[in-house]
């Protein structure tokens, strides 16, 4: 990947190359899994594991540095299903989990940065009562190991060290028995997250909101599909320091919380013979102004698109 920026001064007009950089990634990976089924099948046990290698390699054409950046792990796997009854199923698993690092992190942080590993242990229900009834509740853990993340205060991405995130997730889904095609989703998530070791041991992770609520109403009838839905998402701390006061760059900061409403119609036909969907999304239903804070090359306010409304139309060949 070649990434070339170029600046023009507009007061001057001169001409310059701010960015010349490349970045090569050469990825290879294997798996092998099988699943045993026990109990009249009633159980089924997944055990796998991953092996992982990937070199990267940088360079500034403008300066000449170079850099690279090796990793290589092997990534173990179990999970566990059990079906009680027809309503019931039960679940387990545990999963060790990989983030390579990116370009980006190196770039702003060097050669020396350690890929990120962690340890996932995720156990839960799913049950339905009724016909028109499904529900589920799932705990979850993660425990990292050399969490990367970005230092404000340094200008570069630094291995944190260990860090946890746990939490739990439930969801409900109801169909009315009187309306045939009319569907209510909601889930909600509750995080917590601590970083245990390093600079800002005992601060909460960044971009890791306490609370998530997502809601859905969907109606379909013969062709047609209607569609609207949303998202709550509370605040959050955008750096590992907990920074509450936004700075004059925009790029630390508590980011606040917010909500928005997206809906959708499409409408089902066929076309000499050909299946086609055509469609109207609206996103940002109410046109509410809410902001992220970017990471990466482009830090600062990254304000969310405002009332968008898209028409597609979709091809089955």
């Amino acid at each position: 990947v070649d990434y070339l920026v170029n600046r023009r001064d507009v007061a001057t007009n001169a001409f310059s190359v701010a960015r010349d950089w490349r970045f090569e990634n050469d990825a290879v990976a294997a798996y092998v899994s099988d699943t045993f089924s026990l109990l009249n099948d009633k159980l089924k046990v997944t055990p796998g594991v991953r092996y992982e290698q990937i070199d990267s390699y940088r360079r500034d054409n403008k300066n000449g540095q170079e850099g690279t950046n090796t990793t290589r792990d092997w990534l173990p796997g179990v999970d566990i299903g059990y079906q009680a009854n027809d309503a019931l199923f039960l679940f387990a698993n545990f999963h060790k989990s990989l983030r390579p690092v990116q370009f980006t992190q190196v770039t702003y942080g060097g050669e020396n940065l350690a890929a990120e590993r962690a340890k996932n242990y995720e156990a839960g229900v799913r049950l339905s009562p009724t016909r028109n009834v499904d529900t589920a509740l799932t705990a979850f853990r993660f425990d990292f190991d050399n969490k990367l993340e970005y230092v404000s205060a340094e200008g570069a991405f630094r291995n944190l060290g260990e860090a946890r995130h746990q939490g739990i997730e439930a969801e409900l889904g109801w169909r009315p028995a009187g309306v045939r095609g009319l569907e209510f989703k909601t889930a909600y998530t509750y995080v917590d997250t601590e970083q245990l070791s390093g600079q800002f041991e005992g601060n909460e992770l960044p971009l890791a909101p306490h609370h998530q609520v997502n809601l859905q109403t969907n109606y379909r009838s013969g062709a047609w599909n209607w569609n609207v839905n949303g998202l709550y998402q509370s605040a959050a701390f955008s750096n590992g320091a907990n920074t509450v006061a936004e700075n004059a760059s925009g790029s630390v900061g508590k980011i606040p919380s917010y909500s928005v409403w997206n809906a959708q119609v499409t409408h089902d036909f066929s076309w000499n013979s050909t299946k086609m969907k055509a469609g109207l999304a609206i996103n940002n239903l109410f046109d509410r102004d809410y902001y992220f804070r970017g990471v990466d090359f482009s830090q600062g306010l990254m304000p969310a698109p405002g009332r968008a409304a898209l028409l597609t139309l979709q091809m089955d060949m």
